[in-house]
């Protein structure tokens, strides 16, 4: 077995969650993931991604920004509180969103610029994410 393989068969699949209010971008995000070897998690809103979030070990968020109730800065909020450590990505259609909302989240990209960029910065976040804590962040084989 090559080198550049041993690493990625030791470690677990990461899980990430999708929040998109809009079922169709929800299915297209899920089978991409998971296409690319991820576990997706999905919710059509942000109280049922909040409540997945609390409910299971998450790797990273991949959250739609213009949804109805709890837009998607309301939600990395509550879920920046409850465990701050997990990266999130926000979505949107909209060209430019205000500092004070792209701040709250690691990587911030609109829509349009399409499948293999999101993978790409995925991939990148989720890479950080285990340089910073060793390994990965929600291994709970010693809990």
């Amino acid at each position: 077995m090559p080198e550049s393989e041993a690493p990625t068969r030791k470690m677990k699949t990461p899980v990430v969650l999708c929040i998109d209010d809009e079922l169709i971008g929800l299915r297209v995000r899920r089978i991409l993931l998971e296409r690319a070897g991820y576990t997706v998690l999905g919710a059509l809103d942000g109280s049922e991604g909040i409540e997945l979030f609390s409910q299971h070990p998450i790797d990273a968020v991949v959250l739609d920004y213009a949804m109805p109730g709890m837009n998607g800065a309301e939600v990395a909020t509550r879920l920046r509180e409850m465990r701050p450590e997990v990266p999130i990505l926000l979505l949107s259609a909209y060209l430019g969103l205000p500092p004070e909302v792209t701040s709250l989240v690691d990587v911030y990209m609109t829509k349009g610029e399409g499948a293999p960029m999101l993978l790409k910065k995925l991939r990148v976040m989720l890479t950080l994410t285990r340089l910073e804590d060793g390994q990965g962040r929600h291994d709970h084989t010693s809990e």
